[in-house]
């Protein structure tokens, strides 16, 4: 279970919009009567020497901005940050730029799972099943789409494992973009290898995005970005721990052979 911060002090609070506006940092908004609208935005200018003190969200699209206005309490998250990061506030004036909202009195912080994670293998990882998401095929940033495997076109490969969440990691934009437009998934399955799949109810608790240089050719480098984020177990069952601790057993049960396979080979050598 994240364990929950509150963030209370009105200084405290200013500094931090202050530094989100400085660094325009990005984040979601999701209307608290609507939390399936999702609308991404940066924050633009902050409103901090006399009340009423806000914040503004800009670099919103024009469609998102219409349907903002049928709403006025208001769910914001902020991205890449190392703690989910998340308020609720109230819409005090749309603009053409964006809209300004109050700025709050307190910050949720969660902190990213407290259990021990366990580094899948790219040759025996699980994946995740978003469930009920139905890929584009002419998305170009999507996962490719071919033929009888389109069912499994939305599984993403699982990075590390714990009994409370795991992390995903990707490179495709389409799947970072359809997580944080929706952060609760009811219908969401753990697959595990030569397993039946396990259904389970999972929440988004934080998003990262990555830039990792990688070496081409004449030594130059190039930037890839890669997306990474966590996703908490909800409520699992004790027949869902029980398939995870299988899982986790195995894993372990084969490392400790391959090690003493490679003692007894260098013992012979």
């Amino acid at each position: 279970m994240a364990i929950q911060k509150l963030l209370t002090e009105v200084d405290d609070i200013r500094r931090y919009f202050g530094q989100l506006a400085k660094t325009k940092a990005a984040g979601i908004i999701r209307p608290v009567q609507n939390p399936g609208l999702g609308v991404k935005f940066r924050f633009g200018n902050v409103r901090l020497k006399s009340p009423p003190y806000a914040v503004q969200a800009v670099e919103i699209s024009r469609y998102g901005l219409e349907r903002l206005k049928e709403f006025d309490e208001l769910d914001i998250e902020v991205f890449g940050q190392s703690r989910r990061v998340s308020f609720t506030t109230v819409a005090l004036q749309f603009t053409d730029k964006g809209v300004w909202v109050d700025l709050p009195k307190e910050l949720t912080k969660s902190e990213r799972r407290s259990r021990v994670r366990h580094p899948m293998s790219p040759k025996q990882c699980p994946f995740f099943d978003l469930g009920d998401w139905d890929l584009d095929p002419m998305d170009i940033t999507a996962p490719p789409v071919f033929g009888l495997y389109k069912p499994i076109s939305n599984w993403c490969m699982v990075a590390d494992l714990s009994f409370g969440g795991i992390c995903i990691e990707t490179r495709f934009p389409a799947i970072i973009k359809r997580i944080e437009a929706s952060k609760h998934f009811r219908s969401s399955r753990l697959i595990i290898p030569m397993k039946e799949p396990l259904k389970i109810a999972t929440e988004l608790r934080w998003t990262k995005r990555i830039r990792e240089p990688i070496k081409v050719d004449n030594g130059l480098f190039v930037s890839i970005q890669k997306y990474r984020f966590g996703i908490q177990f909800k409520k699992p069952s004790r027949e869902f721990l029980q398939y995870v601790a299988e899982y986790l057993k195995s894993l372990q049960v084969a490392e400790e052979q391959a090690q003493k396979k490679q003692e007894r080979l260098a013992h012979g050598a």
